[in-house]
């Protein structure tokens, strides 16, 4: 049987196999949905830290990609909402929101291992979103309808809280150099602060809905932000001129794309819009297939030069399209409900993570054997394992 390879991924695809990071080395054979069992030829590391357990187990589907499976077990008293990769492409830290309004940092380490590094304490609401800065040596939490915290994120100490008198804040970003932030208000406007909490710009009654998703480009030219529930704004600071993306669902997410020149818009009606945003906003891509009928489900831009699609599904599955062609490339079973949001790891484009519902976190990837096998082709096909056409 042959795979074919997408050189702008580094990764092999067939109808019959799914992806794996060997993050706990080769022969460790299959592992069962029940994080208590240990396989064959390796032992999951686990844990219980403040009363979350962390456990993990590597599961071999017999071909080119498998994944590692961490168990994030807190009983009722958590979720996982959030998960994001470091900039740096670290394997990997990761967001954990809790019921009790706390939010965990996580580490992967080399070997595997997972642990908690901190517990975010501080907000009196859930943390609806969650910002690293670009050195990833800071972290941005925003409570839902709340306060923004700043924590330093080698000592989980609170650095600084973001508030506007009479008001709440919604949502929150950093500037590209880290030196500013910004955050949407209750009252429909944009604010921007300085580190130490003073507000140094506001843009008031640009907005029709409260903010949520928000977004600055690399030039601090331009901040993107929902307008209405079926509208974005892309506002010029300069200008003071906005440009505006008009779909005819409502718009549940968007994500801006590493070059700032195209914005990935997720809608109710189950699907995903690539906007070139470049000069006037232009739709140039639809992406079907994955499921969406209660939930916020997040997608993202991955793979070389983000040639590829990723998102997370209701029906416990992983959607990758190949961004350039529309074509749906890959659906990864594997969660046992809803996957919530996905992450692709920023220098390493062989790596997925995903959240779901079901208190997992998946870290998808090619095998060491594999990632030998397609880097020796450069011809757009590769064959393993002896096979051929």
């Amino acid at each position: 049987m042959s795979s074919l390879f997408y050189p702008d991924l580094g990764l092999m695809l067939d109808s019959k196999t799914s992806p794996l990071l060997d993050l706990l080395g080769p022969g460790c054979g299959h592992i069962p949905e029940d994080p208590g069992y240990q396989g064959a030829g390796c032992s999951p590391p686990w844990g219980v830290v403040d009363g979350l357990t962390l456990q993990a187990g590597l599961i071999d589907l017999g071909g080119f990609w498998d994944f590692i499976t961490y168990w994030l077990r807190g009983g009722s008293t958590s979720y996982v909402g959030w998960l994001m990769l470091l900039h740096d492409g670290l394997p990997s830290v990761m967001l954990v929101y809790e019921l009790d309004w706390a939010c965990s940092i996580l580490v992967v380490h080399e070997d595997g291992r997972l642990s908690l590094k901190h517990k975010l304490i501080g907000h009196r609401k859930p943390v609806s979103m969650v910002a690293w800065s670009p050195d990833d040596c800071q972290l941005l939490t925003c409570g839902t309808e709340e306060v923004v915290r700043r924590w330093d994120a080698s000592t989980g100490t609170c650095l600084n809280v973001y508030e506007k008198a009479a008001f709440s804040l919604i949502s929150c970003g950093w500037f590209p150099d880290g030196k500013q932030l910004f955050s949407g208000v209750t009252d429909r406007s944009i604010c921007i602060w300085d580190l130490e909490g003073t507000e140094i710009e506001s843009w008031k009654g640009r907005l029709k809905s409260m903010a949520s998703d928000m977004a600055i480009t690399k030039d601090h030219q331009r901040i993107i932000s929902m307008y209405k529930e079926n509208v974005i704004m892309l506002l010029d600071r300069e200008t003071k001129t906005d440009k505006l993306i008009q779909e005819e669902q409502t718009i549940t997410s968007f994500t801006l794309s590493h070059d700032n020149n195209f914005l990935l818009v997720n809608l109710t009606n189950q699907e995903i819009h690539l906007w070139s945003i470049k000069d006037d906003p232009r739709l140039v891509k639809r992406y079907k297939g994955h499921k969406r009928s209660r939930f916020l489900i997040r997608s993202c831009f991955g793979g070389i030069e983000q040639a590829f699609i990723a998102s997370g599904s209701e029906d416990s599955q992983v959607y990758i399209w190949h961004r350039n062609s529309g074509n749906l490339v890959e659906v990864l079973p594997g969660h046992s409900s809803a996957v919530n949001c996905v992450s692709w790891n920023p220098t390493n484009p062989h790596m997925l993570a995903s959240a779901s519902d079901d208190y997992t976190i998946r870290i998808w990837g090619l095998s060491k054997d594999n990632l030998k096998c397609y880097e020796t082709h450069s011809n757009g096909v590769a064959h393993c394992n002896g096979n051929s056409k």
